[in-house]
């Protein structure tokens, strides 16, 4: 079976993430989505938008998981994902959350818009909305299962002693 792989975290210190968390009710108020290869993964953020980067990068983050959802396609998703690179971050998205407003705009992306709309685009939605605007962290982590990774071995290539024992006690 296929599936997609997505990296959940929050930084509890930082005031976006917290009011994130505070409005979606959320453990987590970021989310990327892993490589199928799970040596890179692509995210949206404020001031940056959307970015590919190493896998040890995300494990940098301060509380991290992994979860897996049923995809047909996922090397499909990942390449269109990679073609959003470089499109600016959705700063509206907070705003048409709290407005319930749907302000979507397919030329900038929220980290939660963009796995949904990519997954959406192969012609096998992994979920059933149609405003990706109103997709939270938290939606995504209820749907995905947990994944501790049978491919931890890649993982251990490319990130530190320390953040591998951290991503081993989730």
């Amino acid at each position: 079976m296929s599936y997609l792989l997505l990296g959940f975290s929050t930084d509890k210190k930082d005031c976006i993430s917290k009011i994130i968390r505070k409005i979606t009710w959320s453990k987590f108020s970021h989310v990327v989505l892993v490589s199928p290869d799970q040596t890179s993964y692509i995210e949206s953020i404020h001031g940056v938008g959307v970015r590919e980067l190493p896998i040890g990068e995300f494990f940098k983050k301060g509380s991290v998981e992994i979860g897996k959802i049923s995809h047909p396609h996922p090397e499909e998703v990942w390449r269109l994902a990679k073609k959003e690179i470089g499109k600016p971050y959705d700063s509206m998205y907070i705003y048409g959350w709290l407005f319930r407003r749907n302000w979507q705009d397919d030329e900038k992306w929220a980290c939660c818009e963009l796995v949904p709309a990519m997954a959406k685009r192969t012609g096998h939605p992994i979920i059933r909305c149609e405003e990706f605007i109103k997709v939270t962290p938290q939606m995504l982590y209820i749907i995905s299962s947990p994944y501790k990774g049978a491919d931890l071995k890649t993982l251990t290539n490319t990130i530190s002693k320390e953040a591998l024992w951290l991503y081993q006690q989730l």
